[in-house]
C-alpha cells in the first residue's frame, strides 16, 4: 500500500509548483522518493521472508518422513503444513487404489461430508485427469460434479487447489486444498506446492 500510494503521488507536482498540505518549501519529491524507496524495499524483503517460511516447511515435512514409520501421520502433516501457509479451510488427500481414487488422511471436512465422496473413479474425474496431467491446476466449485457442489459450499470451499503426488515409476494419489476465497496463485507458490506433493510421493512409495 506505500508502494502504491507513492506511485500516486509521483507526479501531483506538475502543475503546482506548490503543497499547501506539506508548506511553501517542503521537500515533496525527496518524500515521494522515500516513500517509493521504503516501498519497494518492504515488498522485496516479503518475498524473502515468504521463500525462507516455505523452505522451513519442507524442512518440517523432510523430518516427518524421516520420523515416522507409517504414511497417514506424514500426510496429516503435510496436509496442516500447507494450510497454514495458504490459508486454505480444508483438505484432503486421495490416494490411487485400483481404477478409484479414495480419500485416506483429510482435514477441515465434516466427516459425513468427507465419506459422501470418499470415492471417486480415477480414469473419469477430474483428480485423475489431474492426476495424470501431472501439474497443479485449479478447480473452480462449478466445475465439480453436481453432487459434490451443494456438499462442497456447505463445507465453505469456494475452489479447490489440485496438487498431483507422484513417485519415480508411479502415480501415487492427488492432494486437495480448499480454498474459501476467490485468489490467484503464482508460479513459485505452485512450485512450492509440487516440491511438498514430491517429498509425499517418494515418502509413499518407500513405504510400499
Amino acid at each position: 500500500w506505500l508502494l502504491i500510494a507513492a506511485l500516486l503521488l509521483l507526479h501531483l507536482d506538475r502543475f503546482q509548483p506548490r503543497h499547501a498540505f506539506l508548506g511553501r518549501n517542503a521537500p515533496y519529491d525527496l518524500l515521494v522518493d522515500l516513500m517509493l524507496g521504503i516501498g519497494m524495499m518492504m515488498v522485496v524483503l516479503d518475498e524473502s521472508r515468504v521463500k525462507i517460511e516455505r523452505l522451513n516447511i519442507l524442512h518440517r515435512i523432510d523430518r516427518v518422513i524421516s520420523e515416522c514409520d507409517e504414511l497417514d501421520p506424514v500426510i496429516d502433516a503435510a496436509l496442516a503444513e500447507l494450510m497454514r501457509t495458504i490459508g486454505a479451510r480444508s483438505a484432503w488427500f486421495r490416494i490411487v487404489k485400483g481404477k478409484k481414487l479414495q480419500i485416506v488422511v483429510q482435514r477441515g471436512l465434516a466427516e459425513a461430508a468427507a465419506q459422501q465422496f470418499k470415492e471417486i473413479d480415477d480414469a473419469t474425474s477430474t483428480s485423475g485427469r489431474a492426476l495424470r496431467a501431472g501439474e497443479v491446476s485449479i478447480l473452480s466449485l462449478e466445475e465439480t460434479p453436481n453432487e459434490f457442489q451443494g456438499l462442497l459450499k456447505e463445507q465453505g470451499v469456494h475452489h479447490m487447489v489440485m496438487i498431483p503426488v507422484t513417485g519415480k515409476s508411479a502415480r501415487i494419489g492427488i492432494l486437495l486444498l480448499g480454498q474459501r476465497h476467490p485468489r490467484s496463485y503464482s508460479n513459485d507458490e505452485k512450485q512450492f506446492l509440487k516440491s511438498a506433493a514430491n517429498r509425499l510421493g517418494l515418502a509413499a512409495e518407500n513405504r510400499q
